[in-house]
Formats: C-alpha cells, structure tokens, sequence
C-alpha cells in the first residue's frame, strides 16, 4: 500500500475498509455465480443473484420492495426478473393482499437450486475460516454484523431527520 502524506504505509483506515468490502462482494459474488453455472444455471449473473438472495422464498416479494432494497428503479427490476422469469427462476403473480401490486417468487427450480448453492456457500465459508482461522472469520462476522447494524441505524435516524441536527449524514 502507498504512504498517505508521508505517513505509515497504510492508505486511511476508511478506505481500506470500504474497498475491501466492495472487493470481497465481488470476489464472492463471483465464485458464487460461477458454482450455480456449474450446478446447471449459467444464466444467473451478479444482478439475478442479488434479486434471487432477496426473495422471499414463501410468498414471495413485491417488486417494488426489491427496487428498494437494492436501490434499483423499478424499470431495472423489471428487466432483471423478465430475464429470471424468462429461464423458470421466478414466476409474477398478483398480491392477494393488493391486487395492484406484484409479488415475485422463486420457481421449484430456483428452490431446488438454493439448497444445492447453500451447501457450496457453507464450503466456501469454511474456506475463508480456513484461509485465516476459524476463529479470526467468526469475529470479522461479528464486527460486521455490529458495523452493518451501526450503520443502518444511522441511516435510519438520518431518514427520519433526527442526524441532520448532530452532524450525521
């Protein structure tokens, strides 16, 4: 790593952070695409992989939801689920509750290829335990799982206008 204003050899603790999840989502996000292409579902690429990890796998999640929650317009969704819906993974049906809306939800297919992938996703995670200890991965989760919480408080206060007044984005 590059020296920052003649300082150690470490780039600031924020952006080494930042980019080595952005790098680790990616990294991860690949190899995961990569067993599904081999368990026979190669038309699944890194946006599908998100939609797919977002729905629920009961009922099934209204499009507007997914669009939120991974900050996508409606119009992209859309496109993302006519792809899954086009090769059997997701199947559009009516809300009951709300006749207007609509809810995606995964085909026996996909089901059948969540089970066969969580078993790969256990193995790698076992590779990363492995990689830098069991112990050392179970703490970094836990860290995360803090930071993540953190976060999205902050987030949340900051929707609802009380972080604006105490410098908080």
């Amino acid at each position: 790593m590059s020296a920052v204003n003649g300082q150690s050899g470490r780039r600031p603790p924020s952006r080494d952070l930042l980019e080595n999840l952005r790098r680790l989502d990616r990294a991860v996000h690949h190899e995961v695409v990569s067993m599904l292409a081999e368990l026979g579902y190669p038309e699944i690429r890194v946006p599908h992989l998100r939609i797919l990890l977002y729905l629920r796998e009961d009922r099934g999640t209204r499009m507007s939801h997914v669009a939120e929650r991974l900050q996508l317009t409606p119009g992209a969704v859309t496109q993302l689920v006519a792809h899954l819906a086009h090769h059997g993974l997701v199947e559009r049906v009516r809300d009951p509750d709300d006749g207007r809306a609509v809810l995606v939800r995964p085909t026996a297919r996909t089901r059948k290829g969540y089970a066969a992938s969580r078993v790969q996703v256990a193995e790698l995670i076992s590779g990363m335990g492995g990689a830098v200890g069991k112990e050392r991965c179970e703490v970094f989760n836990d860290v995360l799982g803090d930071v993540v919480e953190w976060q999205e408080g902050r987030l949340a206060q900051w929707e609802r206008g009380d972080g604006r007044s105490r410098g908080t984005p």
